[in-house]
């Protein structure tokens, strides 16, 4: 059933107001008086003929406080996922933070232990080393045979000794030019005993056969 509206002027108040029903859109039942008013014809004591067109009805108040509720409600939606995002990025910012920091711990104590691994090793073949030369016992080779009993540390060697000779052919092999004027055997014990001993601890360091050649 549909309600046919038309303006009207009821105790002189201008209204929309029903004037007929129709059950179908091919017929109506319209009751006309003196209250209704045609678009384009006078009518209803207005001087204007009113227009077919009218302003859109208002809301009921209960849709309007659905519409505000709805809109509370995505707002309150909104504002409690923005702030569980953001606890979210601090909690994992933290989480990250707290990793990183234990890693850095569990970094230094690796390299702590590695190192204490490596002194360990060190310490032991030093250990080893000190047994070794402690087990030996310490033979310093006697003084040289060229030596004389004189006690004087610098001693004079004659051109007519074997000594002298030697030294001055190795000598010329070197500096053919060269001229020995003196030459003189330092016959110190203490440096001699000092050169036996280091002699002594390079080959037990197991030196290579030209290092010894060199040493000797």
């Amino acid at each position: 059933q549909y309600s046919v509206l038309n303006w009207q002027s009821p105790n002189g108040a201008l209204e929309v107001g029903t004037i007929g029903t129709s059950r179908t859109l091919d017929s109506v039942n319209i009751t006309v008086g003196d209250n209704t008013s045609w678009a384009g014809s006078l009518g209803c004591g207005k001087s204007n003929a009113p227009t077919d067109k009218y302003a859109d009805p208002l809301l009921p108040t209960l849709a309007w406080a659905t519409i505000a509720i709805a809109v509370i409600l995505v707002a309150t939606i909104l504002t409690g996922a923005f702030f569980i995002i953001r606890l979210k990025r601090i909690q994992r910012q933290e989480i990250d933070e707290y990793f990183r920091q234990h890693q850095e711990v569990a970094d230094a104590k690796r390299d702590i232990e590695a190192n204490l691994e490596r002194k360990e090793e060190e310490v032991g073949l030093l250990r080893k080393k000190l047994m070794k030369l402690n087990q030996q016992p310490i033979h310093f080779q006697g003084k040289p045979s060229t030596w004389s009993d004189s006690p004087d540390v610098l001693v004079e060697i004659k051109p007519n000794e074997l000594e002298y000779k030697d030294v001055s052919s190795k000598l010329q092999k070197t500096m053919e030019d060269a001229t020995i004027t003196k030459l003189y055997r330092v016959q110190n014990q203490p440096l001699w005993m000092y050169y036996n001993f280091h002699k002594q601890r390079f080959r037990d360091c197991s030196m290579t056969d030209q290092e010894e050649e060199i040493q000797v």
